[in-house]
């Protein structure tokens, strides 16, 4: 499900001058709404490519971690505050006002992210390591 849903972002990414890399773990499943979860991936994917500096790097993979299955997305960015991000999937919320007329968007995809993960008893986590690129995990039951 996570690989067709990044075919079409690689175009986007590269009309943008960004690069999408993939590490994908073969074999890894979980029970759920296979639909469902390719909408979590497009509003993960398509929320870096927003949100991505001019020249950076999204970083998707998803490997096993104990009793789960872990989905990251990351990618670079001009600069945002270290630290845990969990703000940013309230609904209406912007990390940055000034930036909602350059991105579009209603600023509650992120807040579905977190309702998909939620409804499949997972977890969603967002946090920056260096202030200059954003990690979101995802981890759900497999």
């Amino acid at each position: 499900a996570v690989l067709e849903v990044v075919e079409p972002f690689f175009a986007m990414a590269i009309s943008k001058g960004n690069k999408i890399d993939l590490d994908v773990t073969e074999d890894v499943y979980l029970k759920g709404d296979r639909e469902a979860i390719k909408q979590l991936v497009s509003l993960l994917l398509d929320n870096a490519i927003k949100y991505c500096n001019n020249g950076g790097k999204i970083f998707v993979s998803v490997s096993i971690k104990a009793k789960f299955v872990k989905l990251s997305v990351s990618n670079t960015l001009e600069r945002i505050e270290q630290g845990k991000h969990d703000r940013l999937f309230d609904r209406f919320y912007r990390a940055d006002d000034s930036r909602n007329s350059k991105t579009g968007g209603s600023g509650i995809g992120l807040a579905v992210a977190k309702e998909i993960v939620e409804a499949h008893s997972g977890s969603i986590t967002a946090f920056s390591k260096d202030g200059k690129s954003i990690d979101f995990d995802v981890l759900l039951p497999h």
